[in-house]
């Protein structure tokens, strides 16, 4: 014969308990607070990059534009807007109007953004700024976030630069 034990059925499988509750809602709140400035400033990063890859793009275009057509071609900035733009187009698509964007010369003088970047019909620089020339986009207060396209010489030679890269020295 077999015997089985009986179960009390008074005890009914019960959920998590309030106190436990609170201590998974803790520990959750403890990993976004450790990981959200790490996040924001990869986008930082990522968007200030992407802002600096399109002003590069911008000046190849009109130095390329430039040489195929023998005429003078520019790259116009304006910063008086909510956004900053390049030849009217929005810096990163429009995603960074909180964006810093500054033009420095070879010595490190802040040059009006609203200079224009010209380039004759041989492809060569024609402006009077000191070489090179420091095209700087960057977050407001935000260390490490800062890009920027170095235009190395007269013929235009460019290169995309990063953080100390980004001041004359």
């Amino acid at each position: 014969m077999v015997h089985r034990k009986l179960v009390n059925s008074n005890h009914a499988v019960q959920g998590m308990s309030i106190l436990e509750i609170i201590v998974v809602v803790l520990i959750i709140g403890v990993l976004v607070a450790i990981a959200a400035p790490g996040w924001l400033s990869l986008a930082n990063r990522q968007r200030t990059s992407r802002a600096a890859d399109q002003i590069l793009q911008a000046i190849r275009s009109a130095q390329a534009d430039a040489k195929r057509t023998h005429k003078t071609h520019e790259v116009q900035f304006d910063t008086t807007g909510d956004i900053p733009t390049i030849d009217g187009i929005p810096l990163g698509e429009g995603d960074l109007n909180f964006i810093a964007l500054e033009i420095l010369d070879g010595s490190g003088t802040t040059v009006p953004t609203t200079t224009p970047v010209t380039f004759e019909s041989t492809g060569s620089l024609n402006n009077a700024f000191d070489l090179p020339v420091y095209i700087r986009v960057g977050v407001p207060d935000m260390d490490g976030a800062k890009r920027c396209v170095i235009i190395r010489s007269l013929l235009g030679a460019t290169q995309v630069g990063r953080d100390e890269e980004c001041t004359p020295s």
